[in-house]
């Protein structure tokens, strides 16, 4: 999410809610607070998009993706902007949220530390042409680290 697209003029909350909207689901304000606290989103939540650093609008944009509950959740660098610690709280939230709601999840991401961390299986391209398939479970960062670079 190189560049999120909310309401800059609302607030998270009003994102979310209007969001909600759109995909032509109900506010489920319940499920809402749940996504908020899992991305520790409560002290800034009711103040303007405008104001938010792009770590802050990552994480709304990513709440945004979920509101609808999807089956399918598709991210494109979803960590972008983040500090270290910032990005491994953010995929371990994604990775619970997704397990509990059962959600099939595809990030293209190039931090080879992010898809270690959140998937079971990682698909390696270069220059737009497949070059693996791992099973992440069954392999350290060191041999995917191999099959990528040699």
């Amino acid at each position: 999410i190189e560049h999120p697209k909310l309401y800059q003029d609302l607030s998270g909350l009003k994102n979310l809610k209007n969001f909600s909207n759109i995909l032509g689901v109900k506010f489920d304000k319940d499920y809402a607070n749940k996504i908020i606290k899992a991305f520790d989103m409560e002290s800034y939540i009711n103040k303007r998009v405008k104001k938010y650093s792009l770590g802050m609008k990552q994480k709304l944009a990513i709440a945004v993706s979920l509101i609808n509950k999807p089956h399918y959740l598709i991210l494109d660098e979803p960590t972008n902007g983040m500090d270290p610690d910032g990005s491994i709280d953010v995929l371990n939230t994604i990775k619970d949220i997704t397990n509990e709601f059962n959600m099939k999840v595809l990030i293209s991401c190039h931090k080879l530390e992010d898809i270690e961390l959140i998937c079971d299986r990682a698909v390696f391209l270069r220059d737009g042409k497949f070059v693996e398939d791992i099973d992440m479970k069954n392999t350290s960062s060191q041999e995917y680290t191999s099959i990528t670079f040699n």
